[in-house]
């Protein structure tokens, strides 16, 4: 009797050579290293798409917009520019309107000061000039000159003696007359004291009564003489007063003539070189130092309004440059300097910058893909390896046919394992195991047959599986019954579910009507709130907002409060529902415009019916454009009509526009 294929030879318990090393399923391993293979061809195959995908993506970008994300601020920059070109311009435009206007004055001025035309004289020959001490130069010419009139007016401020007229002869002779009179009338008493006249009245004159009279009649005669003896002395003394009056004249006269002359031959001296006028010269006046005291303010005006006009084209040309720059390096010289231009370019680095961020995002998947990959191709090598090692082995098996190989290896490793079962279930059952191997080796040499014995084992050891998998199947389902007996023992009944179920019906109805109520509470809280302050707004508020609303077209009328607890201010627009906090994504120029708002609103509230307080603001307008700028300025000049607006600013475009507004301009000198 021969022994069954797959037995191995010297005993059950030692693994033929052939076999040793095979996997316990050699035909499902052969199959699982071919599907491992596959699967990292496969993976391989779609990293290699995946890296198709990104390397595409890195490529497009790299051809159509690196350049542009490589320049990404000079792009900025360009469009910024383009943006602000119109209104640079415009400032440029307007900067040369007030060059020539200024140099129309400067022309005007220098006409009425210089003999030759303005722009001929140095404005360093002018513009050096004192004319703090030039004026008061003048200030002595012209008072020295006008005492000199005065003098030789005659008008010597009190320091002539007054008018006197010469004593004539005529006083000499009454007194002398008199004194004649009287002296005959007493010698009348002495010689001839008994002769008496007797008028035509019959009034009788004796000798006693004309020496009586001749007394007076002397003594009239000597008072005479007396009297015109004083006026000759007085006379004498005022013509003596007088001569000395006429030469303190002439002295003073000589003084003040010397006095004009050195301030005349100064104010010469310190006009030296320019081309005056003659008649600012001859006789000069307070004309000539206020005439070159404003032509040279107006010179310097005029060279910083030239300088501004020439640093503003300085930056159109930097920003036409950068612009030409950016064109050239993007091969885009469409468009022109224009807003819709700068659009384009925007619109153009929108799209590199989402280009770059997707090559970014490709590069790095290009990393991960090729760390993957190279784990797929390790995996693949090894796996075609291990592969072609064991179909090698099991090629040997079946004449170079791995698969039917797997197949006979797969049986004689069955084979073996079964034998060796049987072996140690014999050995179990019947010790005297090595006697009946020696019979069947016996049996073997006898040339008997043991399929059948094996074939009917083989049948026995199926029927039992079968039977102890039903078993365990049993087990399992009595198992599972028995708990679920014990939990609908324990469980509640179906009414009591049914009912728990209604009551938590009725809670979820009565929740939902709770949340309805509440819900609608709160819309007419809020609704009431709303109305309550429309209607009860500050008055400060509501006047702030009426300025807002005029300096932004009407586009924010409306400055409100935050709820209780919130200090901020919020923006609302006309007919809006929905405000806009101050300070959130708003710009710089806004939140200005409500400050200042504001400002004129309180600055109202504070001095109603009061004296007005003057308004002192700071670069407050240097962050607006050009139309919210012109509308403020309107604000203002209603407001300087009754009350001072005070307006400090470094910008000399600034002040120019205000001066166009009838604004009065005060340089402030630093120190």
């Amino acid at each position: 009797m021969g022994r069954g294929p797959g037995a191995p030879p010297g005993g059950t318990d030692e693994l033929p050579e052939a076999l040793r090393g095979l996997p316990a399923e050699p035909v499902g391993h052969l199959e699982a290293l071919r599907d491992r293979r596959r699967e990292a061809g496969v993976r391989i195959e779609q990293l290699d798409r995946e890296a198709a995908l990104c390397d595409e993506s890195v490529q497009d970008y790299r051809d159509g917009y690196e350049k542009v994300a490589a320049i990404e601020e000079d792009v900025r920059a360009a469009t910024a520019h383009m943006t602000a070109m119109p209104d640079m311009k415009r400032d440029v435009e307007r900067a040369e309107a007030e060059v020539r206007a200024l140099e129309a004055r400067c022309l005007e001025q220098g006409a009425s000061v210089f003999t030759v035309a303005w722009a001929e004289v140095p404005r360093d020959d002018y513009a050096g000039i004192d004319t703090a001490e030039l004026r008061e130069q003048v200030v002595v010419a012209q008072k020295s000159r006008e005492r000199l009139m005065a003098q030789q007016a005659g008008k010597g401020g009190g320091s002539e003696p007054p008018e006197m007229p010469k004593p004539g002869w005529a006083s000499i002779a009454a007194g002398l007359v008199l004194l004649a009179g009287g002296l005959a009338l007493a010698g009348w008493r002495f010689l001839y004291p008994d002769l008496v006249f007797e008028t035509l009245g019959g009034t009788r004159i004796t000798a006693t009564f004309a020496l009586s009279v001749s007394i007076f009649v002397g003594g009239g005669g000597l008072v005479t003489l007396g009297v015109r003896a004083a006026k000759a002395l007085r006379y004498k003394r005022y013509r003596v007063a007088v001569e000395e009056a006429a030469e303190r004249r002439a002295e003073r006269v000589a003084l003040l003539k010397g006095e004009e002359e050195d301030a005349r031959d100064t104010v010469r001296t310190m006009v030296a070189g320019l081309p005056l006028r003659e008649s600012l010269l001859e006789t000069p006046g307070l004309d000539l130092p206020t005439g070159i005291e404003k032509l040279a303010e107006l010179a310097e005006r005029l060279h910083e309004r030239r300088g501004e006009v020439e640093r503003r084209r300085e930056k159109i040309q930097r920003a036409a440059e950068r612009i030409a720059g950016v064109r050239d390096a993007l091969s885009y010289h469409s468009g022109g300097e224009t807003p819709v231009a700068a659009r384009v370019l925007n619109s153009l680095l929108d799209a590199a910058l989402k280009a770059r961020e997707g090559a970014g995002a490709a590069e790095q998947q290009l990393e991960r893909i090729g760390a993957e990959r190279e784990e797929a191709e390790a995996e693949r090598t090894a796996a075609t390896r291990e592969l072609h090692d064991l179909e090698a082995r099991l090629a040997g098996f079946a004449d170079g046919d791995p698969d039917r190989g797997g197949a006979v290896a797969a049986e004689r490793l069955q084979s073996w394992r079964r034998a060796r079962e049987l072996r140690q279930e014999l050995e179990r059952t019947h010790p005297g195991l090595d006697g009946f191997v020696a019979e069947i080796a016996a049996a073997d040499a006898d040339g008997e047959s043991w399929e059948a014995l094996r074939e009917t084992l083989e049948e026995l050891y199926a029927l039992r599986e079968r039977l102890t998998s039903h078993a365990e199947e049993l087990r399992a389902t009595i198992a599972r019954l028995g708990t679920e007996i014990e939990h609908l023992g324990d469980g509640e009944t179906a009414d009591t579910i049914e009912g728990r179920i209604e009551v938590l019906k009725e809670q979820v109805r009565e929740a939902k009507e709770g949340r309805d109520r509440a819900f609608l509470l709160a819309r007419l809280v809020r609704e009431a709130d709303r109305r309550f302050r429309d209607e009860n707004q500050p008055e400060l508020l509501k006047r702030a907002g009426r300025y807002l609303g005029q300096v932004t077209r009407g586009r924010y009328d409306r400055i409100e409060l935050g709820d209780p607890g919130d200090e901020s201010f919020y923006l609302r627009e006309p007919g809006g529902s929905t405000t806009r906090k101050v300070g959130e994504a708003l710009s710089q120029g806004t939140k200005e415009q409500v400050y200042l708002a504001l400002r004129l609103a309180i600055i109202s509230h504070l001095d109603a019916d009061r004296e007005r307080l003057p308004l002192f603001m700071d670069e407050t307008l240097v962050n607006w454009d050009a139309w919210r700028r012109d509308r403020a300025f309107g604000i203002l000049e209603r407001v300087a009509e009754e009350r001072q607006v005070f307006i400090f600013t470094c910008h000399p475009a600034m002040a120019a526009e205000m001066e166009d507004r009838g604004a009065r301009i005060i340089p402030l000198a630093v120190e």
